[in-house]
């Protein structure tokens, strides 16, 4: 007597625990896949510009300070 109750309830919550554990691997999954340090895209081509203004100044030339003028 009363069997079919405890079995049904205790079916219940291992559901619910077993649908959470997934989530809980869905969300580590995806924390994994992040933190592997690849690109967020890949670029399938590349387009060649011609040199501007700022490749034909010369490495050596003084730059502002990045704070402002001194």
């Amino acid at each position: 007597p009363g069997y079919a109750a405890t079995i049904l309830v205790t079916l219940f919550f291992s559901t619910l625990q077993l649908l959470f554990l997934g989530l809980l691997g869905v969300s580590l999954w995806r924390v994994f896949e992040n933190t592997k340090g690849r690109p967020l895209h890949i670029v399938m081509s590349a387009q060649e510009f011609p040199a501007g203004p700022a490749a034909a100044r010369p490495a050596n030339a003084a730059r502002a300070p990045a704070g402002g003028a001194q």
